[in-house]
């Protein structure tokens, strides 16, 4: 009975866990600079900005 409670209490976390983290995501807006099929070099630093809605 105690292993099915354990259960039953990480099936739930799990749950918890995936549903905020659904709700916790933001509308991004990039610069008109970056779009599709960009080529970026690999192992350089590249910085990237742009503008998020509050979570």
């Amino acid at each position: 009975m105690k292993q099915v409670a354990i259960s039953a209490m990480r099936v739930f976390a799990a749950a918890v866990l995936f549903l905020s983290a659904h709700l916790a995501q933001a509308a991004i807006r990039l610069p008109h600079v970056f779009g599709n099929n960009m080529v970026l070099q690999q192992g350089r630093h590249v910085p990237v900005w742009g503008k998020a809605s509050p979570v």
